[in-house]
């Protein structure tokens, strides 16, 4: 069973603009103005860069995803969040047929209004930075019948906030552009109503892609310190190092590392072997699985083990090794996102009717499925075996007692077949006497119903009676 979600998050609605009119506006592709930046990235400017991000400067955000691409598990837990919705294939619900049936055809793998690639940024956006936004482009058809949307992701870095009227501006070769969901030119996708950029997994997990890069850093200085065993040479009292046969000394250990593997001392020198003994080595890979199990934990809701070892997220439903409730949020983001902000403007733009527009889902498997109907299969059983109970007891199976015996097991009662009385218990019970239409059915005969039917017949083997 599969769950189509086609609703938005669980913030309050975002009311889409008014669809815009003006064909050079919605025909023209902004080309974004993104600031270069190859600055150094230390503890202080990872920092700057996070404050900045969560007061609205998403650009600076965007620049820490970039470089937090550098770590392999941060790498792989993000093409880990992504994965549940990209694998997912869309549904369109509702609206009117004949636009469903067009836009199925231009959202399909042939199609080019929205393509996998496009899809697959908006949802890393989306998990990294809190929100995601995508430029449409309309180019009329040739023989004017239709304009076609082409939907671009818009690079984060080439994107400003006002603070004060809470809007996001496109930093375009232009000049700068208001972004408005829904105007038919832009699409923002988001989680939350009220700053989705607080929300992105890069504001918890800056200092950890920080510590990271120290860790290993030290740890390469650390093997390179106290991995080789040392050599401490002893000269001969009153021998300085500084003598000419301390300082051929030296010279001679410096070449025993570089690949001459003998040397000559002079009498009385002693050349000891020093190797180190300490456990202090043991902090890095300690402290790097907890920076990667950070990095899990913010991207998918649980570490990344095979065993999820997560704590409170241990019981959690998940799906592709996505907590459940992340999965349905982004998919509510991207079915509210696209439905207001392609769909609408595109039955607006083509039919002049942006009501007719239907909604797009993407259903996904729920993972309470399966003990769902496994608890429902059981109360079937359980139904089926209480009926069968009485009645090999002879009580008498009746539709009304068959319905009410359905409802306190919380299921639908299924039609009820004709069920005979036991043929042995029935002997027993009535002495051999049976009506005609209990002979017919226990021989698989249908029954004569009626005064005939309910005619008595005393006999002491039904089976062998004649029934004509």
């Amino acid at each position: 069973m599969a769950t189509i979600l086609q609703v938005t998050s669980s913030a309050p609605p975002i009311e889409p603009a008014k669809v815009s009119t003006d064909g050079r506006y919605l025909g023209h592709r902004f080309t974004n103005y993104t600031r270069s930046w190859l600055g150094e990235w230390t503890v202080e400017r990872i920092r700057e860069h996070r404050d900045a991000h969560q007061a609205g400067r998403v650009y600076m955000g965007k620049r820490l995803a970039r470089f937090f691409r550098r770590d392999a598990n941060f790498v792989a837990a993000l093409g880990q969040r992504v994965a549940p919705w990209l694998a997912c294939g869309h549904v369109l619900k509702e609206g009117d047929e004949a636009i469903r049936l067009e836009l199925e055809q231009a959202l399909g793998p042939r199609g080019s209004m929205l393509t996998a690639p496009a899809k697959r940024d908006s949802a890393e956006d989306l998990a990294t930075c809190g929100l995601s936004i995508l430029q449409v482009t309309w180019q009329p058809r040739k023989d004017g019948s239709r304009w076609d949307p082409i939907v671009e992701p818009w690079d984060l870095e080439a994107v400003d906030y006002d603070s004060l009227r809470r809007q996001y501006i496109a930093v375009t070769q232009d000049g700068s552009i208001p972004i408005s969901h829904g105007d038919g030119k832009w699409i923002v996708l988001r989680t939350t109503h009220l700053h989705p950029h607080e929300h992105g997994a890069v504001v918890p997990l800056s200092l950890n892609i920080a510590s990271r890069g120290h860790i290993i850093v030290d740890r390469a200085s650390g093997a390179e310190a106290v991995g080789h065993p040392k050599l401490v040479a002893k000269l001969p009292e009153g021998i300085a190092v500084k003598d000419e046969v301390g300082k051929s000394l030296d010279t001679a250990l410096g070449q025993f590392w570089e690949g001459v593997r003998h040397i000559v001392v002079t009498a009385k020198t002693a050349v000891e072997k020093f190797e180190f003994a300490g456990s202090g080595w043991q902090i890095f890979p300690q402290s790097l699985k907890l920076d990667r199990t950070d990095i899990f934990l913010a991207l998918t809701g649980q570490d990344g083990s095979a065993t999820n070892e997560g704590g409170s997220y241990a019981k959690a439903y998940i799906l592709q090794g996505v907590l459940f409730d992340w999965v349905v949020a982004d998919v509510m983001a991207g079915s509210h996102g696209f439905s207001t902000g392609l769909l609408r403007p595109w039955a607006a733009v083509n039919k002049g009717d942006e009501s007719a527009a239907p909604w797009i889902g993407w259903p996904f498997p729920d993972p309470e499925d399966n003990e769902r109907l496994a608890a429902l299969a059981k109360r079937h059983k359980d139904y089926a075996d209480t009926l069968k109970m009485h009645h090999a007891n002879g009580h008498e199976i009746t539709v009304e007692y068959a319905a009410r015996l359905a409802s306190e097991f919380g299921i639908s009662a299924p039609a009820l077949a004709r069920m005979p009385l036991p043929e042995l218990l029935a002997y027993h019970q009535r002495g051999g006497i049976f009506t005609r239409d209990e002979i017919r059915v226990s021989r698989g005969r249908e029954p004569f119903g009626g005064e005939r039917g309910a005619e008595l017949v005393d006999d002491k083997a039904p089976q062998t009676t004649q029934e004509k």
